[in-house]
């Protein structure tokens, strides 16, 4: 049974359910993420060494250890492109403050 037969009426759209139309965005994606790190020192260090990046797309604060990340989005694409570029900033300062404490 085809959708032109359907019981419920439904009908097919002639028109797509999402467009790209600026103007009006149909699409809002938001994205939170904690992470928990060695120390609070840490989680400061991280803090300050990616806060220039952040711009209008993301949100960053610190609670002792605990590193949260509020990402907002008008597109999927965009939040992807978002957190990628700063969780490879985090990764690397995650890093860089880890390989201190070894030396």
């Amino acid at each position: 049974m085809g959708i032109e037969n359907d019981p419920n009426g439904l009908q097919p759209r002639s028109e797509p359910l999402i467009t790209s139309n600026a103007q009006s965005p149909l699409v809002f994606v938001e994205c939170d993420i904690e992470m928990d790190l060695e120390s609070d020192e840490q989680a400061q260090a991280i803090l300050k060494a990616i806060e220039l990046d952040n711009g209008p797309y993301a949100k960053v604060s610190v609670d002792g250890r605990t590193i949260r990340l509020v990402c907002e989005s008008r597109s999927m694409p965009s939040m992807l492109h978002t957190l990628e570029d700063l969780l490879a900033c985090i990764r690397v300062a995650e890093e860089m403050t880890s390989a201190g404490k070894k030396c």
